[in-house]
């Protein structure tokens, strides 16, 4: 387990900022696009009849508002898939907890590439709206709902991994259980939407379906959270030892330790939070 001691802090690494702003534009998109989505459908007398669902589903109001619809299903996708593709190379660069084994390394690039299918479903429903293309629509939302709770998997457990050597971060346990609560509650309104459409139960169906798209927004914000730390926090060595059998960032028996600028062969771990979560307890220096 990597353990959390004191470092000089760099200035501010704003060119992060910029890797921040990825997932923080997938998120703005797909969710005031959802709102705007909301707002024509409680604003405009056509859906409210008795044979349209109440809400109406998300894909129905995309077909007929296609012009806006299908932008705000490439912005989001492309931004997407650009997210992990960030958080992946950061942790690759040692900028963002540095990958501490092959598994992580497997899930980060698997999620990469289930995003990247997650995305193009994203625009190929988009563009396949189900007035004119009813069956190959919903076949690319099932594929799409699919591929994006596989790459969140994929995440999840990859945060996991990082957790059982950087215990120390509380922005990367938070993170974790988010998504994880997130993830799960995502999965059961899917099955209720899959099941109910399937008995033509529609209003119900419907609801469950724009829940399950502002909790995707959710997850998404969340990755804003992943990124944060490289903005503030000096890059990890790359002589920092096997993360797997805890040789980074501890202290060698018999050696006191030394405060302010390490030197080569000294242990050395930036802490991996904004600098306002990098206090400690000097009587316990693992303490949260």
């Amino acid at each position: 387990m990597v353990e959390r001691v004191p470092s000089t802090l760099t200035r501010t690494r704003y060119w992060a900022y910029f890797l921040f702003l990825l997932p923080l534009v997938c998120f703005l998109m797909w969710t005031i696009g959802l709102i705007v989505l909301l707002g024509l459908w409680s604003t405009q007398d056509k859906w409210h009849t008795p044979g349209e669902p109440d809400p109406v589903f998300i894909s129905d109001m995309g077909a007929y508002t296609k012009g806006f619809f299908v932008p705000m299903c490439v912005i989001t996708g492309v931004f997407y898939i650009l997210s992990f593709l960030a958080i992946r190379l950061l942790r690759q660069w040692r900028f963002l907890y540095p990958t501490t084994n092959k598994y992580e390394t497997f899930l980060g690039w698997f999620a990469v590439l289930t995003s990247a299918g997650c995305a193009a479903c994203l625009i190929s429903l988009a563009i396949r709206d189900d007035v004119h293309h009813d069956n190959i629509h919903w076949k690319f939302t099932a594929a799409f709902v699919v591929l994006a709770f596989v790459a969140a998997a994929s995440n999840i457990f990859e945060w996991l991994s990082a957790h059982r050597h950087y215990r120390f971060s509380r922005l990367l346990a938070f993170s974790f259980w988010a998504k994880f609560t997130i993830i799960v509650t995502a999965i059961v309104c899917a099955i209720a939407f899959a099941g109910l459409r399937h008995y033509e139960n529609r209003s119900k169906s419907a609801r469950f379906e724009w829940v399950v798209g502002f909790l995707w927004s959710l997850y998404i914000a969340l990755l804003c959270l992943d990124i944060l730390p490289a903005i503030y926090h000096e890059r990890y060595p790359s002589n920092s030892g096997d993360l797997e059998k805890g040789g980074y960032g501890t202290q060698q028996s018999g050696i006191p330790q030394q405060s302010g600028n390490t030197q080569p062969g000294e242990s050395y771990a930036p802490p991996s939070e904004p600098p306002a979560a990098a206090t400690r307890n000097e009587a316990d220096p693992t303490e949260l």
